[in-house]
């Protein structure tokens, strides 16, 4: 693992159109139907989110994904532009092109996912996005998008930039043996809970197989919702607590918690520091609905708590 350095951060990873479903009493099953109290449409996919609050905190931030086709993609590059996002490396999709949507449906204590996933998770201004002299960091958004273009790893090292990973949940991938290779050569990875559980068949406790983890990666910051966050090194597993917090809608707190761990350890703080900006993160985003149209809280907090 190299060390981090304070710089621009380049998120990378599929942006979709959030069509979010909130107040629900339940998630829908076969057979039933249920209502929402509210219905609204925002830019979404992990790379976006995670970009969005970054620059909440006055972090620089760049952005290299392909923007959706039709009005779908016009939602979204409304809400980047607002954003103050770099997406000068970004591309549109083609007309023709399936647009990439996601309906997302959240109660107080659970949320479910339909996405529609179409055309390249990468447009090719990845390598000049890449060369930005300004680059430290490089965020991957989702597995699937390294799956999908695997010498990002690579092309990130070449050019000395410290390297993150979110997993995303993808069936198809993630209970793959194999797919424990994409983690070699990330620093720091930030799957949830179920998902780390998943790519390395864990069914009892996670610290039997902290050894087995860390031969793939160095530093692993597990999302466990209510219950925290864990950070698994070579030398310790801790636990931070959750925020307590009035909770109005889950989607994007994930990503919520990236921003807040990335940023930290991007400037110098130690590691348990990461771990509490990523928790306080991950609370400030439960508390809107949605991507971060409402987050300057969250400059306020990172700055003053991390960088005073």
């Amino acid at each position: 693992m190299i060390v981090p350095k304070a710089g621009k951060v380049l998120c990378v990873g599929r942006l979709y159109c959030d069509l979010v479903f909130s107040g629900v009493p339940k998630i829908p099953v076969v057979g039933e139907e249920v209502f929402a109290k509210k219905l609204s449409t925002h830019a979404g996919g992990g790379a976006f989110i995670t970009a969005a609050y970054l620059v909440s905190a006055d972090q620089k931030v760049s952005l290299c994904s392909t923007i959706p086709s039709g009005p779908f993609g016009e939602v979204i590059e409304a809400e980047i532009q607002k954003s103050g996002i770099d997406s000068s490396q970004c591309l549109k999709a083609s007309a023709e092109t399936c647009p990439q949507v996601t309906v997302a449906i959240t109660s107080s204590s659970d949320r479910a996912f339909l996405t529609n996933r179409s055309g390249l998770a990468i447009p090719n201004t990845i390598t000049a996005a890449m060369d930005d002299s300004e680059l430290s960091h490089v965020h991957i958004a989702e597995l699937a998008t390294l799956s999908e273009f695997p010498k990002l790893t690579q092309m990130a090292k070449d050019r000395g930039l410290t390297i993150s990973l979110d997993c995303s949940w993808d069936d198809d991938l993630i209970r793959e043996p194999t797919s424990r290779e994409f983690l070699k050569g990330i620093d720091v990875f930030l799957p949830n809970e179920k998902e780390l559980r998943a790519l390395f068949c864990i069914e009892g406790e996670i610290a039997n197989h902290q050894a087995e983890i860390l031969r793939v990666v160095p530093v692993v910051a597990v999302k466990r919702g209510e219950n925290g966050a864990d950070l698994i090194t070579e030398a310790s597993i801790i636990t931070d607590p959750a925020i307590s917090c009035e909770v109005e809608d889950t989607i994007g707190a994930g990503d919520a918690f990236n921003a807040g761990f990335i940023f930290s350890w991007i400037n110098g703080r130690p590691l348990h520091e990461c771990l509490r900006a990523g928790n306080l993160n991950g609370a400030e985003a439960t508390k809107h609905i949605g991507c971060p149209r409402d987050a300057q809280n969250l400059s306020q907090t990172l700055l003053s708590e991390f960088l005073a």
